[in-house]
């Protein structure tokens, strides 16, 4: 057993042991010779991270549980606490530094926060007098947010906060969170957050989870389409509204069944009366039976585009 002394520090004498499953390949260990000591406290714990120190024959570092107590540029000045006895250590970062997150999520230290618990790996500097790692890998394991993809039902949206609640099968409810870097599809065509609607079926809502709120920054969000209902077809209903326009283009209202749908009636198409023959538009009384060739937008399902428009009732 060899021992090692750095000056003001208490000697930590170990071997290298790899890091569990929750630690990235990038963290790979040098080999040496198996001497280990290791420690777990309450606070690191509740973070899922046990509390250890090792220091190799050949320089190299990890440390586990370490407490950020400040963050000054690209270093944190951290500590581990053993009951009396504190370590303390900073740690050096560079642009080759894997900064992650407890998941394995690409992180940065804007994410970053004092009473943090944090993993690092990487070499001894031995031209400093107090414990300093130049780090290969840093690991924040008080960052509980990792990529995640959820399917459901929406039960509610705020728009105020462009949000909506998706009710999952497995994860219970969760809030989603649209930002305007958020991809939003309907039928594979894309679409805003105003096209969210309480009942609607979500394929996919993906991107940054955080476990312990249940919400997810998205970054992509998948609204079911069922693409049946893009085929041109006849739609026969009541008319509702119509515009004050009363030369093509124009809209009118109609009710089928008990679901409103505008129709744009373009420039062009054919306008005819209950006997098929060409009719202005101006001649369509609200209360007339309505009778539509056309189909729903695939980013709003309840606009008709019209193709022939016929009133059945005069």
């Amino acid at each position: 057993m060899k021992y090692f002394k750095r000056a003001g520090t208490l000697a930590v004498i170990m071997s290298l042991v790899f890091f569990s499953a929750s630690v990235a390949s990038a963290e790979e260990a040098p080999v040496a010779t198996p001497v280990a000591i290791t420690l777990a406290a309450a606070g690191p714990a509740a973070v899922g991270s046990t509390l250890e120190a090792h220091i190799n024959n050949d320089g190299s570092v990890l440390i586990r549980g370490a407490k950020i107590t400040a963050i000054s540029g690209s270093s944190l000045m951290v500590s581990q606490t053993w009951g009396a006895y504190v370590s303390t250590w900073t740690i050096n970062t560079g642009p080759s530094t894997e900064i992650i997150r407890r998941y394995g999520g690409v992180s940065s230290f804007a994410e970053f926060a004092v009473g943090d618990y944090v993993a690092a790996k990487g070499m001894l500097d031995t031209t400093k007098t107090q414990s300093t790692i130049t780090a290969k890998v840093v690991r924040d394991y008080s960052i509980q947010r990792e990529n995640a993809t959820f399917a459901g039902t929406v039960q509610s949206v705020n728009s105020g906060n462009q949000s909506f609640v998706l009710a999952t099968p497995n994860r219970g409810s969760q809030t989603i969170f649209v930002s305007s870097s958020t991809v939003v599809k309907q039928g594979g065509a894309t679409t805003t957050f105003a096209a969210l609607l309480a009942g609607q079926k979500i394929t996919k809502a993906a991107g940054v989870w955080n476990n312990l709120t249940n919400s997810m920054q998205s970054e992509k969000v998948d609204i079911y389409q069922n693409n049946a209902l893009l085929n041109r077809r006849t739609f026969e209903g009541t008319l509702k509204s119509v515009s004050a326009t009363t030369s093509l283009p124009t809209t009118f209202v109609m009710t089928v069944g008990t679901t409103d749908f505008t129709v744009n009636v373009p420039l062009g198409i054919s306008v005819l009366n209950m006997n098929w023959l060409t009719t202005p538009i101006s001649t369509f009384v609200v209360g007339d039976k309505i009778r539509v060739y056309g189909a729903v937008q695939p980013t709003n399902t309840s606009v008709i585009d019209a193709s022939v428009v016929r009133d059945a009732s005069r």
